[in-house]
């Protein structure tokens, strides 16, 4: 089955938004709009970070937790529940990508 990657996009969008609402700006608006500016497709990704993946988080530029601590990295995980048929993988510590799997 073929992956529909704006469904992808949406998801990992809204599953940043809720798991981490706490780290984002107090102003919804601001923060969906930070998170939409730093989520690509690969073909998109100023980076060219993973070109192979769904998606490219830029996380350093919403901001959002780094996954040193048992906590974010659980958080992490949570995302990656919110999205069907696929994960999320961090390359380091500012940029993480959604995979299919």
């Amino acid at each position: 089955m073929k992956i529909d990657k704006q469904k992808v996009m949406d998801q990992t969008r809204e599953s940043l938004f809720n798991v981490f609402r706490y780290a984002l700006p107090e102003d919804e608006a601001t923060a969906r709009r930070l998170i939409e500016e730093n989520t690509h497709f690969p073909e998109n990704d100023p980076g060219e970070w993973a070109p192979r993946s769904i998606v490219v988080i830029h996380a350093e530029g919403v901001p959002l937790p780094y996954p040193a601590e048992a906590r974010d990295v659980e958080e992490w995980f949570k995302v990656s529940e919110g999205i069907d048929g696929a994960y999320v993988e961090h390359i380091n510590g500012a940029v993480a990508a959604v995979y299919e799997g």
